[in-house]
């Protein structure tokens, strides 16, 4: 039935009307099966009703193809515990599943019998949209955002007090930006060396320091030793080691990391693209700032201890994870993993490649999903802020 409750058609129990029907492929948990495609049409309304108008068990990812949910779940368990690609992620189906209706269905010069890279592709961002669309309305990603249990945060009664820890790191994941400093615009596209905002650049030679016009078709200007430069770096010779160096600018810049912010317990908390370094110039002053009244900030035990100087003497004054009581337990012991961001960032690094925020986000709300039900198996009472009642905190 129409699922609109207004049309007449369904308050009278009228079914929907057949639209359209041709062959397509399925892929299920058992292999490839040749069938049907039906779209259904509801007259009333006037409404083709598609496969993908909502999330269901099969999803359509091309004209012809269809994947059973089990095999997305499957895909995207894959990628995200075992970084495996999506060249691979067909290419293990095509082997494993193999069944007596794929070797004998001969396919047609419409369509082939094998599932493919794109399908995967196709499958992942087209089902990513569908359950993102469904959990707007449960705010499962608000709920993981706002999370808390009892290894990230810890109650100290006597002193009616609560600490919360989050542990901030950088992983070196980089990806194509603008050559413009400091720019944030994406790229159109990652062979294009500026932003759209920036794009009047390329009119300008690639050498620094120089706002000459380029020639027509070259990178640099009309300079001998310019054009040298460049045809140098086009032929990509060693020669260019015995010249005389010229700060040059003949591709876009890459990122310099991304920055993970996540709980002790394992919760992916955010993740932030750092442009050009983790310097001081990228953090926010802290000091007068009524935002870190209740916010202590601590360098993590390993960091402490193997990478900062003893003769730094603010660090060793202000930033001593052995000065926060409400990091140690009663025996001494380290209460929160602060190595729990070093511990993310060693599974973060395997996605060096993709370089896609829509992609990474994905995988990581993959990852806490898997990490929340670890924490309610082993009985560490994930809830989330705002369920949180405690008097008097």
């Amino acid at each position: 039935m129409c699922p609109n409750s207004t049309c007449d058609h369904t308050r009278k129990g009228l079914l929907l009307g057949k639209a359209e029907q041709h062959k397509v492929v399925y892929f299920g948990c058992s292999g490839m099966v040749p069938a049907y495609s039906v779209q259904l049409y509801c007259k009333s309304y006037k409404t083709t009703y598609h496969a993908n108008y909502k999330v269901t068990d099969i999803v359509q990812i091309a004209d012809h193809y269809f994947v059973d949910y089990g095999v997305v779940r499957l895909w995207k368990a894959m990628m995200h515990t075992s970084c495996t690609s999506a060249t691979n992620c067909p290419y293990i189906y095509n082997i494993a599943l193999v069944n007596a209706e794929s070797t004998q269905f001969p396919g047609t010069k419409w369509f082939s019998k094998d599932i493919t890279m794109d399908h995967v592709w196709n499958t992942f961002i087209i089902c990513t949209l569908l359950e993102d669309c469904h959990k707007c309305h449960c705010d499962v990603r608000q709920e993981l955002m706002h999370h808390f249990c009892a290894k990230c945060t810890h109650i100290y009664n006597h002193a009616n007090k609560l600490v919360s820890v989050i542990v901030v790191n950088g992983i070196v994941v980089s990806c194509p930006c603008c050559s413009v400093p400091n720019c944030w615009v994406h790229l159109c596209t990652s062979q294009d060396h500026f932003c759209y905002v920036h794009s009047a650049c390329l009119e300008q030679c690639a050498i620094k320091g120089y706002a000459r016009s380029v020639i027509s078709g070259s990178l640099t200007c009309n300079i001998p030793a310019h054009q040298e430069s460049e045809a140098l770096h086009t032929l990509q010779s060693k020669r260019l080691a015995n010249k005389k160096r010229l700060c040059v600018q003949f591709t876009c810049n890459y990122t310099h990391c991304e920055e993970l912010i996540v709980a002790p317990c394992g919760m992916i908390h955010a993740h932030e693209t750092m442009h050009n370094a983790e310097g001081v110039g990228k953090m926010c002053p802290t000091h007068n700032d009524p935002f870190f009244q209740d916010i202590s900030l601590s360098i993590d035990i390993f960091h402490f201890e193997c990478k900062h100087s003893k003769q730094d003497t603010f660090c060793q004054e202000n930033c001593n994870p052995a000065a926060f009581l409400e990091l140690k337990m009663d025996d001494e012991e380290w209460y929160f993993n602060s190595s729990a961001c070093k511990q993310t960032n060693s599974w973060f690094s395997k996605f060096n490649p993709i370089n896609f925020n829509f992609f990474l986000n994905e995988m990581i709300l993959c990852r806490n999903q898997e990490t929340l039900k670890k924490l309610e198996r082993t009985g560490k009472k994930p809830s989330v802020w705002a369920r949180m009642s405690l008097p008097g905190v």
